[in-house]
């Protein structure tokens, strides 16, 4: 599979299928919109990039683990990487489970 930007996605590698811990995968839908999908079929639609990102974001945010200067969306990619070991997404897109690094 080729390699995705982390610009694009920036959530790659880190969100998981909340039943089946299995990583989520990057999808443009055919409207052009970022998605994540889920390969083992345990989730019926794909999850929002953007509203996903947003949601974990803030949620760090509100954990003050994002600088009380905030944190630019294109740097968005190094802070979930750094900062999150997993996201298990549930079966609703917003019920995330969010693993923090320790």
């Amino acid at each position: 599979m080729e390699s995705v930007p982390s610009q694009i996605f920036p959530l790659c590698g880190v969100l998981v299928c909340g039943g089946c811990d299995l990583r989520l995968a990057p999808l443009l839908s055919a409207d052009g919109r970022r998605c994540y999908r889920s390969p083992c079929g345990c989730r019926l639609g794909p999850v929002d990039a953007g509203v996903a990102e947003r949601l974990i974001y803030d949620v760090l945010d509100e954990r003050r683990l994002v600088p009380a200067d905030g944190v630019r969306v294109e740097d968005w990619p190094d802070l979930f990487r750094r900062v999150l070991a997993v996201v298990r997404v549930g079966a609703m897109s917003q019920e995330l489970e969010l693993v923090v690094r320790t």
